[in-house]
């Protein structure tokens, strides 16, 4: 490793946004972008290629924007007969590429002025290596829904092993962020962390922007979401089913990956001409069905922020969703979204209802305005600076 030190913060994130999965931790990258644009980011990620669509070895991809230079390494490792085997093999092989690339890095460009981990587990493995070999102290990111009360899985779920490995990464590291205050108390509770730095998500106001409209008659609503089970997509389409039962006209446009469950459920319910599965798409694509929506819904059962919460603001368009603690650090009831009583359809229904007789009372303008001021890439990039700030001694 070279002695100087450095202007890069090296990044190592446990997921971030790749050929195969081009929207695993896409948050996580857009962090990266916001830090670009005062520091100069190197990041690291490796993954295995599970059925050699990529490459059916190794294979390396370098790429650069602006200050943001990203590596990024594919493995394949063929499926074996004994899955612990193949677990153990394949976390060997993840680890002693991680660390090539690591060193590589450190000998062609410097010590860093400081290591960024982001999600514990399991890049911290190669921070605790650093700091253990070079003495690379690392601050840490978080915002993994597992730690959440009522998460499946949480993390009382996971081998003793993992759980191990996180508790040493968390009080390891030199300072940890999180993008709530919420989650910040619950990694207190957990870890016994130091009270966390809180640097909330950014939204890119190039893509999602205000758009006037011209004025329409439908009541039009958009979800997106991996429509898994904390988004709880179920109760949404029975909430839907319910103001059908009114007579009310509405559309419902569904972002996220096939589900052929909830599709059986919407034809159950009699509503295949009202919600409409659009499929995963990036956000370039899907900001026009939030642009045309009057509201975006999130009906969670645990989060540790809401992505498409400020996405949807950012476009003028508030938010109908779950009152749960959380939520309320970014929505307020009546300005920018209202709030359901959570796991209850027929609550749900009746906030849906109550908001298409009352959307006008909503100023979209002022809610796009206050949101890309909160949430823009160069405030939350000052945030991360003044953050790097008070821990780049540690490095």
């Amino acid at each position: 490793m070279k002695n100087i030190q450095s202007s890069y913060v090296l990044w190592l994130p446990s997921w971030y946004p790749n050929k195969a999965e081009p929207y695993n931790g896409d948050f996580i990258q857009r962090h990266a972008r916001a830090v670009s644009l005062t520091e100069k980011v190197h990041v690291i990620y490796v993954m295995r290629d599970p059925s050699a669509a990529i490459t059916s070895s190794i294979l390396t991809e370098t790429k650069s924007e602006g200050e943001l230079k990203e590596t990024l390494i594919y493995y394949y490792l063929r499926p074996m007969k004994f899955k612990w085997l193949e677990r153990l093999l394949s976390f060997r092989i993840y680890v002693r590429l991680y660390k090539a690339a690591v060193l590589k890095c450190l000998k062609e460009e410097g010590r860093p002025k400081l290591v960024h981990l982001y999600i514990a587990f399991k890049a911290g493995v190669i921070a605790l290596w650093l700091k253990k070999r070079f003495g690379l102290a690392y601050v840490l990111s978080e915002q993994w829904t597992i730690y959440l009360p009522g998460a499946e899985p949480g993390f009382p779920n996971l081998p003793f092993s993992n759980r191990y490995l996180i508790k040493k990464i968390m009080r390891q590291a030199a300072g940890v962020m999180v993008v709530s205050d919420y989650l910040g108390q619950r990694l207190q509770q957990l870890f016994g962390v130091s009270k966390p730095a809180v640097i909330p998500n950014v939204v890119d106001e190039k893509i999602f922007f205000y758009r006037k409209e011209s004025s329409h008659s439908a009541n039009r609503f958009v979800h997106v979401s991996t429509l898994t089970y904390q988004k709880n997509p179920e109760a949404i389409v029975e909430a839907f089913s319910i103001l059908k039962q009114k007579g009310c006209l509405f559309t419902l446009d569904v972002i996220g990956p096939q589900m052929p469950g909830l599709k059986a459920l919407v034809r159950r319910y009699g509503l295949e001409n009202d919600i409409f599965f659009r499929g995963e798409m990036p956000q370039e694509q899907l900001v026009k069905f939030v642009q045309n929506a009057d509201a975006l819904i999130l009906y969670s059962r645990y989060e540790t922020f809401g992505c498409v919460l400020i996405e949807a603001n950012a476009c003028g368009v508030p938010v109908i969703v779950s009152d749960i603690p959380v939520l309320r650090e970014n929505v307020t009831d009546g300005f920018n979204g209202m709030f359901a009583a959570a796991e209850n359809g027929v609550a749900l229904s009746d906030q849906i209802l109550y908001f298409i007789q009352n959307k006008t009372q909503f100023d979209k303008e002022e809610i796009a305005g206050y949101t890309i001021k909160k949430f823009n890439y160069t405030r939350i990039g000052a945030q991360f600076e003044v953050w790097y700030k008070e821990h780049a001694a540690d490095c």
